[in-house]
């Protein structure tokens, strides 16, 4: 292939009198050296939330939460000194300088970090108020000034005194950029922004700008004090399931009841959790252990909980052998994740003798988060940040006396709340009108096809305007047609577009659809949409009965059976259809037969069940079928690894159509309930979306067949905001369970300075992109998938879409793309007689990095899959509660794969509470390096090869309480990743050593040119070696 490339090291180099940059706010500013764009409408921004604090606008106000300093010292850690900036004319330096900091300033537009490499300028904003902040619109720019000395200008960004979250390089005449998701704080916390040289100190004068973001839909409020002890509901249920509020309790002796006895003072102690018991409701705002308002006895003396506060139990002084008496409120974590106490407070009244005791722990009093002592007519906040929780964990929190209890009412309020990746899902609307199918000819059990009845129901809705719930009854609807212009699209049966608050209620309705290789449900363009309660299934009549509702329908979508005698020499087997259950294959079984039609088959393992053939090859492409009558049938393949009479074999005939399409402009999109037993493709496919949701629904497998679907369950390409799937399940689909990535963009024609001009790439063939791909203030990640490297990244400014005349794929979408520096060091194909068999996998890649951010995963299972159980290639996703079993490949894989080509890097990622079950199994696991473990991270290149050196494509991975049995080669795989938590993981027995794998030896966890690697008390219950270290640095 011929490349043309673009740029040098000695011509064309970016210089900031040729940048531009987005902004926000301040359109008055302006400078030679860096020019401004400002964004007036700021939807047309990829982040959301609210901009609470801006560098350049709040500069040196100090009201705005912002501050000024360097460390003293070489610590950026939990040791840190910051002393303050001063200075005037807008210019902030060391009040005594140094050799160390003389050179050290901020002023409005940058600063000059200190001449030695651990002397960092700092700005810090603290927060006036809790929740999920994040910094974006970021932008750090190093000029040479005409000489070669800099070596770079380095950004660390932390919190308080916490470790880096990032960490990166700008180099000079360069760019860089700092965006990302900073987590919960609590009001007074610090996020810190520090700019250091990177060694020599040399002309590193820099120009920075970033706005902070307040998330307040990215919050879940779990359970607030007042709202729980104000509610008028019962709270006298220690041990109901759904705990959404405090338990309000108290710690009593053994042998106490509310009659009047006292029981043993000795016992009970506020660390026997056994002892707590509730607090029973005097009325609508009052609490106490015996439900009266008797206070006299001992030891429950005014012991009590109001709307506002309430008064502590007995206490005793330290030489009493008697056990102070507790109020406490507890919540047990019904999901794992990321939780703080917050917005909380305790204040004192002024007759107490010696103050108040608070303490806050987590399942026991040997895990205290907080304890203090305030004193009388005193307030104080006990905020706290527990990191993560894990489901069943009890967070408490007590109220006690500190020693004497005389006059020890109090005031207080707190909440807990937990972080989440994106806002919550779509549950319910408010229709306005409702529309019954029958009324539009639409019959159950009737066996006539139903796609004119819907299809009149919906453009009804859509002629109304009005938000509107579609509702079926309980029964079998038919859906075929041979029409292919039917409902908008020939791919679809119904395409929900243009609508805003809609429902289609199924009412526990099954729908058939017999033409295999149609979509059912297409929405785009519209917002606040439900598909609700029914069931999916691609099948055909098989053989029908008195009453249609006992009619048998057969899977049209795949063919089960056995293998029935091999002919290795031939790559040949003679197949046994089990036709009951599936349809016989015809000649759309066969690749390259029908456009559109993908065709392979599978082993599966034993006699029962979905799980694939232990070793055996993940698909095996069918290359020829020969009908030879009676339910047989010769199949031809292109690979006879581990086939062998009497396997169990499935022959799937796949398309690029799922059941469910929700495609550009579309979001907040919710499927709840359904369940899908067969599908040609997909059950759920999104594309350039937002929020789209999976609540309670199935890939399941009917009753006699071996499997369910021909591809992903949920499959999500260039999300704006990601998926968010809860207490589904998703059995034996025909290839990844979960894929979340973007498709890069490839440039189609010559760059001219900042602009460039780009196509979607699908493997080897060139596709137009719509409209949404890419937007103003996106931020472009260009990617050299030959050397596994990240080139730069820069900022979208202006977006065209264009025509663009291609000679080899002819006239295409494009969008044309300008930046905010120049497009150097790239390179793309010229024309059809470039193009060799990579096609396009060797071009630049420019992936946007303001897509497939924010995904959650709970409550879900992942089994019997043909590849993957998760594909995780995005920024902010929780993996949490979930069970991951019979998955041929890795479990969760957090690469990139270059050779499809799909991306970016997976960062911001919490893998937290999971069980894995005998996944890691194929031929092709064995056989590939590049499939490290059955949780695995790293960056890929070209080729299917790691990327072994010291690069950080990844950041901020976290794989915590998890449980592995029966894990092929490695457990946990890391590489290339930046800030690392592997934390008390329970690892038991491999699957065995019956095959060798590429990599030889078989370890619990591997982990390899990575830094800020903290890998803490996981346990091994097996002989094999516990954890490789290969290239491992510190922060």
């Amino acid at each position: 292939m011929n490349w043309v490339k673009i740029g040098s090291d000695d011509q064309n180099a970016p210089s900031f009198s040729t940048m531009s940059r987005t902004k926000q706010r301040s359109p008055s500013l302006s400078r030679v050296s860096l020019q401004y764009q400002t964004l007036e409408n700021r939807a047309m921004l990829s982040a959301d939330g609210i901009v609470v604090a801006d560098y350049r606008d709040d500069f040196s106000n100090a009201e705005t939460g912002w501050s000024y300093g360097f460390n003293v010292s070489d610590r950026l850690d939990d040791q840190i000194q910051i002393a303050s900036l001063e200075g005037s004319s807008g210019v902030l330096r060391p009040s005594n300088p140094t050799d160390d900091t003389g050179a050290l300033m901020l002023n409005g537009t940058g600063g000059h970090p200190g001449k030695v490499s651990n002397r960092y300028a700092i700005a810090s904003w603290t927060a006036s108020e809790s929740g999920v902040y994040s910094i974006s619109d970021s932008f750090l720019g190093v000029a040479s000034f005409g000489y070669d000395a800099s070596d770079g200008v380095e950004v660390r960004v932390f919190v308080n005194e916490n470790a880096a979250l990032q960490q990166s390089v700008v180099d000079v005449d360069d760019t860089g950029f700092f965006d990302l998701t900073i987590g919960h704080l609590n009001a007074g916390d610090s996020i810190r922004v520090a700019f250091g040289s990177n060694g020599n100190h040399a002309f590193d004068r820099f120009e920075v700008d970033y706005s902070i973001r307040i998330h307040h839909d990215r919050v879940q409020s779990l359970a607030n004090f007042r709202t729980t002890t104000d509610s008028d509901r019962s709270l006298d249920d220690h041990d109901r399931i759904s705990q959404t509020d405090w338990r309000m309790l108290w710690n009593a002796p053994q042998g106490w009841n509310a009659e009047g006895s006292s029981g043993d003072l000795t016992t009970g102690s506020i660390d026997d959790v056994s002892s707590y018991l509730p607090l029973n409701r005097v009325d609508e705002g009052l609490l106490t252990p015996t439900g009266s308002t008797e206070f006299s006895n001992s030891p429950q003396y005014h012991l009590k909980l109001t709307s506002t506060g309430g008064h502590v139990g007995f206490g005793y002084t330290d030489s009493s052998r008697f056990n102070d008496r507790y109020v406490i409120a507890a919540h047990t974590i019904e999901r794992s994740g990321h939780y703080s106490l917050t917005d909380s407070f305790l204040e004192t009244s002024s007759a107490s003798h010696d103050g108040i005791e608070i303490r806050v722990f987590v399942n026991g009093t040997d895990d205290v988060r907080a304890s203090d002592i305030v004193l009388a007519n005193q307030q104080r906040s006990f905020d706290v940040d527990f990191g993560n929780l894990q489901k069943g964990d009890t967070v408490y929190v007590a109220f006690g006396a500190n020693n004497n209890h005389a006059g020890d009412r109090f005031e207080a309020d707190f909440s807990l709340v937990r972080e989440l990746p994106r806002a919550e899902p779509l549950r319910a609307i408010e229709a306005e009108q409702v529309l019954y199918v029958r009324d539009f000819g639409a019959i159950p059990n009737d066996r006539n096809s139903d796609v004119q009845g819907l299809t009149d129901a919906i453009l009804e809705a859509r002629r109304s305007e009005l938000p509107t719930r579609i509702v079926f009854e309980d029964g079998i609807y038919n859906f075929y047609s041979t029409d292919q212009s039917s409902i908008g699209n020939p791919r679809y049966f119904f395409t929900l577009i243009n609508q805003d608050r809609f429902e289609i209620d199924g009412q526990g309705a099954t729908f058939v659809v017999e033409n295999f290789d149609r979509g059912l449900f297409r929405v785009l363009d519209s917002s606040n949409v439900i598909l609700r309660d029914f069931t999916i299934d691609y099948a055909e009549l098989y053989r029908d009965a008195l009453n249609p509702v006992d009619d048998l329908y057969r899977a049209n979508t795949f063919s089960q059976g056995n293998i029935v005698s091999v002919d290795e020499s031939s790559k040949s087997f003679v197949f046994e259809v089990d036709s009951g259950a599936t349809i016989e294959p015809d000649d759309t079984f066969v690749s390259g037969n029908v456009d559109g039609v993908q065709a392979w088959g599978f082993l599966l393992e034993g006699d029962t069940g979905s799980r694939l053939k232990y070793n055996s090859r993940w698909h095996y492409r069918t290359t020829a079928i020969e009908s030879l009558g009676n339910r047989r049938y010769r199949i031809s393949v292109d690979d006879f690894t581990n086939i062998e009479s009497g396997d169990r074999y499935v022959l799937q005939r796949r398309t690029n159509v799922g059941a469910i399409g929700v495609f550009a402009g579309a979001e907040h999109v919710s499927v709840i309930d359904v369940t899908i037993y067969s599908s040609p493709s997909a059950f759920l496919t999104a594309k350039e979306a937002a929020y789209v949701n999976v609540i309670r629904s199935n890939a399941e497998v009917l009753d006699g067949r071996w499997r369910s679907i021909n591809a992903d369950a949920v499959h999500g390409q260039s999300l704006r905001t990601g998926f968010w799937v809860e207490d589904s399940s998703f059995d034996a689909v025909g290839d990844d369970v979960m894929n979340f990535y973007t498709v890069p963009s490839v440039i189609v024609g010559k760059p001219v300075t900042n602009t460039i001009t780009v196509a979607a790439v699908n493997v080897d063939v060139l596709a137009g992109v719509s409209e949404q791909l890419w937007r103003v203030g996106d931020l472009a990640t260009f990617v050299d998938p030959t050397e596994g490297k990240t080139l730069y990244q820069s900022r979208v400014v202006a977006v065209e879409q264009i025509e663009f005349g291609h000679p080899q794929f002819g006239v295409l979408s494009t969008q044309s793309l300008t930046f905010d520096r120049p497009i150097t060091e790239i390179r793309f194909a010229t024309g059809p007689s470039t193009i060799d068999s990579d096609g396009f996998k060797n071009d630049t890649a420019v992936y946007n990095a303001s897509t497939s951010q924010g995904f959650l995963v709970q409550g879900a299972t992942l089994s019997n899959a043909r590849r993957y159980g998760q594909f995780v290639m995005a920024d902010d996703v929780q993996l949490v509660d979930s069970t991951y079993h019979g998955l041929t490949d890795s479990a969760i894989a957090g690469h990139n794969e270059s050779n499809w080509p799909v991306g970016l890097y997976s960062s911001n990622v919490l893998v937290q509470n999971n069980r894995f079950l005998r996944n890691g199994f194929s031929s092709r696991y064995f056989g590939n390096d590049y499939l490290a473990g059955v949780v695995a991270f790293n960056m890929d290149r070209l080729g299917h090869e790691f990327v072994e050196r010291d690069e950080y494509g990844l950041s901020r991975i976290e794989i915590v309480d998890n449980v592995f049995r029966g894990w092929g080669k490695t457990a946990i795989a890391a590489r290339n990743v930046s800030g690392l938590t592997i934390e008390n993981n329970e690892i038991f027995s491999p699957l065995g050593y019956p095959v060798s794998s590429s990599s030889g030896q078989w370890f619990a966890i591997d982990v390899q040119f990575s830094r800020d690697v903290n890998v803490l008390d996981n346990d091994l219950f097996s002989s094999v070696d516990f954890i490789r270290e290969v290239s491992i640095t510190e922060q």
